[in-house]
């Protein structure tokens, strides 16, 4: 039996892992209809004062696209009230709690849970949380029922690294994290301080570029694609995020069909306005980030290591690879999970299943990824 949860509010997905005391591991969540390791971080409020969650609330703003809110709750914690486009309005706290019931709902139906409610929850926070952010995120867990001595918080750059120790046994006392998330993308390093355990250099605590999340990035293609009037029709967005999560995650990128809004795009399209937008600039900001810790420690061969949505770009890895000149490494298929999969650390080096089994196809396809990639980069 376990009680011990780690969750982490994406701007895109929430995702939630359980640590397995039996097994010295964590294990993805995943949550109905379709058995998904995470949900969507979609709110919705109607004219009743109603709060609706994930999957519901997409279909819900499918009817009223006006419900939905207008910012990630991640990044409205310390706002007073939460604005939906229909004006309706809510607490922080309260939208938090509504997602941390469905969250225990489904973990209570597994029947791993020593009790009715987990003993205890640590939520993966973005660096620059402050003391306020994290009392949000406590009320709305005491709310829940947790003790309030019960919830802990971890960085999410410290929680990716120590899911990529406890999978390889590295030997890094220094590692550059590049978090390509959905709201934006982030840089920052850590050191070890011991055996599996980090904490983030200040002086090298990075920087972050919301123009760089998955979101901003799909929008200005869209926006090149379709006009800047027209992208944001209802439907488009999710279509074109569908596909470009397709293509991030085929063995064949090559065979994706690009067809948006009943219009096929080329490939080459495609790819070209991922790197205008996302790859080229992304190298850039990470490179002068790698020259800058260089030139601070005479560290020249930092490793880097790429987390998140967009860690699994094909075109990303082979240009950090030929432009930053550095080691770059990811763990496939759970890149975007690293940090709840590495907020608890085990007692001894064991492997957590989710990571091992990602390992284990790693080296069988980040070489076929690689080739694509450069072929992208000569022609």
């Amino acid at each position: 039996m376990s009680g011990r949860i780690s969750i982490d509010l994406g701007s895109v997905r929430i995702k939630v892992a359980i640590w397995r005391q039996e097994e010295q591991s964590s294990e993805l969540i995943r949550f109905p209809p379709d058995q998904l390791p995470y949900f969507p971080s979609v709110y919705y409020l109607d004219e009743k004062g109603h709060k609706v969650f994930g999957g519901d609330a997409i279909q819900a703003l499918a009817h009223n696209p006006a419900g939905g809110l207008r910012n990630a709750i991640k990044k409205e914690l310390c706002s007073k009230r939460v604005v939906a486009g229909n004006g309706e309005t809510a607490r922080p706290v309260d939208v938090v709690h509504g997602v941390l019931e469905i969250i225990i709902e489904v973990v209570r139906s597994m029947q791993i849970l020593a009790g009715d409610i987990p003993e205890a929850i640590t939520f993966c926070v973005p660096r620059e949380y402050s003391v306020d952010d994290k009392e949000v995120l406590r009320s709305a867990a005491t709310k829940a029922g947790v003790l309030a001595d019960k919830v802990s918080f971890i960085d999410d750059p410290v929680a990716a690294v120590q899911a990529w120790y406890w999978a390889t046994e590295m030997d890094d006392d220094q590692v550059v994290i590049l978090d390509c998330g959905g709201g934006s993308a982030r840089w920052s390093c850590v050191r070890r301080v011991a055996v599996g355990r980090y904490e983030i250099i200040p002086e090298y605590s990075g920087d972050e570029r919301a123009d760089l999340g998955l979101i901003a990035v799909s929008e200005g293609i869209l926006g090149r694609l379709f006009g800047e009037t027209t992208h944001c029709a209802l439907g488009v967005r999710e279509q074109f995020a569908k596909t470009l999560d397709e293509y991030f995650r085929s063995n064949k990128p090559e065979s994706i069909i690009w067809e948006i809004s009943g219009r096929i795009f080329p490939l080459e399209t495609i790819v070209n306005l991922l790197d205008e937008r996302y790859v080229a600039p992304l190298s850039q900001y990470l490179g002068a980030f790698l020259n800058k810790i260089a030139a601070a420690t005479n560290n020249t061969s930092t490793t880097v290591l790429v987390v998140g949505g967009g860690a699994i770009c094909p075109e990303l890895l082979a240009t950090l690879e030929s432009v930053c000149g550095a080691n770059v490494v990811w763990i496939e298929d759970v890149s975007e999970y690293a940090a709840v999969l590495g907020a608890h650390v085990p007692g001894e080096s064991r492997i957590p299943m989710e990571v091992k089994k990602a390992i284990d196809t790693w080296s069988r396809s980040i070489d076929s990824a690689i080739v694509f990639a450069m072929e992208r980069v000569q022609q």
